[in-house]
């Protein structure tokens, strides 16, 4: 049991530096980019696939939604294939914005891995798969 316990720890641990290193790196909030980045990986994704994948409630997908339109990084538009649904669209200044933050994660993701080699990357690599095709 105290083997889960450390595991738990030095994934907390990682998942800390990460966001401390995210965080003073990114040019907003760590949810705006991370809903920024999903609509870009996502065209057209719908107020209801932000909330799932982010893991937020609607009300809150919809709150940081409006902060991003209201900021001119994306836009609502009725869905083509069904108008009731809203379709999320990132406008130019979105898309430089959402270039800008995947720089900036690919950044501080290369100085957190720097002290491992390509061996231990791989091993890393193998490790995470086999978790995250576990679930």
């Amino acid at each position: 049991m105290q083997e889960h316990a450390t595991t738990l720890n030095l994934f907390l641990d990682v998942g800390r530096a990460i966001k401390r290193d995210m965080g003073s790196a990114l040019p907003l909030p760590f949810a705006q980019c991370e809903a920024l980045k999903l609509v870009e990986e996502l065209p057209r994704a719908s107020m209801r696939e932000v909330a799932r994948t982010l893991r937020i409630t609607a009300p809150s997908a919809t709150s940081l939604i409006d902060e991003l339109a209201r900021q001119g990084y994306l836009k609502r538009g009725a869905a083509r294939e069904d108008r009731r649904r809203i379709a999320l669209t990132l406008t130019p200044k979105g898309k430089r914005i959402a270039s800008e933050i995947m720089r900036k994660r690919k950044a501080v993701f290369a100085r957190l891995l720097q002290p491992l080699d390509h061996e231990d990357r791989e091993n890393l690599n193998r490790v995470l798969r086999k978790i995250i095709n576990s679930q």
